[in-house]
């Protein structure tokens, strides 16, 4: 996962050619200007790369995932190998060192403009507008989230979501792609607006033996609360149903439809969002480049069983109450408002799979 800094830049244009036709200007103040930038923790997005400045390194990440860093403060400067999935990733007409360069040339040109930016407009609060760094052909546009992998902006219907700063989407709820279960008002759950579940003693003992079965999601929903139905934690506590969309920080432009249920306005449980120690350690490595084999279906069931052996309290054994790395975007519904929404889902991606296969009935 992308570490966030505070105040980030993304640019456009062509930095390399800015730093070959600037370079005794930028060389001459690049030391002070990534000394600035690094204390100010800005990090830069230009085209599909991410980077920032921190101990003394600069790190460099491409969808999510670390691809390469450098002592580049360093006067000994030692260079770090790309990671193997990203090399592997796909074709570049670029060897290793080749790209090395335009990537310290791109850094180096964004240092120096972005620390002259900020010195000739310290009183400017402009954010988020496309700006061109004068006397170039090169623009940026400026944010200031604090360390929020998400950024949401709503207005009326339109949602716009900008993930780890370098991807910028906007939704449309409800839509022809994007229904929603009831009329109800759209609800956003994310980091910011969730808490830890309360008296979590009493809802894992509410619901300890609640069944879960793998890709059951409306019987896994409707266990849990029909065990919090049969406590006293549910006279205690308001447990309201919702159906909508989950959004990822690491899952492209795509949302999946969802259930879930919220107590109290405020804590979030998920009967799909399993603590997998083995999973986590996976994407860990995955956001390093540094996996090995291919994740199959049968290994998330695999390590699911191996989790519930475990016997531990449901707040230790899934993601509950505070919402972590994701959003949910839906509406309160009922039980049969739920079950036609995930039918209309499955429905709908019918004649979608029909129609990619068109082209390929004669060969099959």
């Amino acid at each position: 996962m992308i570490e966030i800094m505070p105040v980030h830049y993304d640019i456009a244009g062509d930095l390399r050619h800015y730093f070959n036709s600037n370079m005794k200007e930028i060389l001459l103040h690049i030391e002070e200007s990534m000394r600035f930038c690094e204390e100010k923790k800005i990090s830069v997005g230009h085209g599909k790369l991410y980077w920032f400045l921190k101990d003394d390194q600069i790190f460099f990440y491409c969808n999510n995932m670390l691809i390469y860093h450098n002592q580049i403060m360093n006067a000994e400067m030692q260079s770090h190998p790309f990671t193997e999935a990203f090399m592997k990733g796909g074709k570049t007409l670029l060897n290793e060192n080749e790209l090395e360069q335009t990537m310290i040339k791109d850094a180096l040109a964004a240092y120096y403009l972005i620390d002259k930016e900020e010195h000739e407009n310290r009183k400017s609060s402009a954010m988020h507008k496309k700006q061109p760094f004068p006397g170039t052909d090169i623009t940026r546009e400026k944010y200031q989230c604090g360390s929020s992998l998400f950024r949401i902006t709503a207005q009326r219907r339109k949602i716009q979501i900008l993930r780890n700063y370098t991807q910028k989407t906007a939704f449309i709820f409800p839509s022809e792609r994007y229904r929603m279960p009831a009329h109800g008002k759209v609800q956003i759950f994310g980091e910011e607006n969730t808490y830890p579940v309360p008296d979590p003693s009493k809802f894992n003992a509410a619901v300890s033996d609640a069944k879960y079965e793998y890709g059951r999601g409306l019987q896994n929903i409707r266990a849990l609360i029909k065990a919090l139905e049969s406590s006293e934690y549910e006279k205690m506590h308001r447990i309201t149903l919702y159906a909508g969309w989950k959004c990822q920080y690491n899952a492209g432009d795509s949302l999946a439809a969802s259930l879930w249920i919220v107590i109290d306005e405020n804590a979030l449980v998920d009967a799909e969002n399993w603590k997998i120690e083995k999973l986590q350690q996976y994407m860990n490595l995955l956001e390093q480049g540094r996996y090995e084999e291919t994740l199959f279906r049968g290994n998330i069931l695999q390590w699911i069983e191996e989790e519930k052996m475990k016997k531990l309290p449901y707040t230790d054994s899934h993601w509950t109450g505070s919402v972590n790395r994701c959003l949910y975007i839906g509406t309160a519904c009922t039980d049969e408002q739920a079950e036609a929404f995930l039918a209309s889902r499955t429905k709908s991606r019918i004649p979608e799979r029909k129609r990619l296969l068109r082209p390929f009935r004669d060969r099959l």
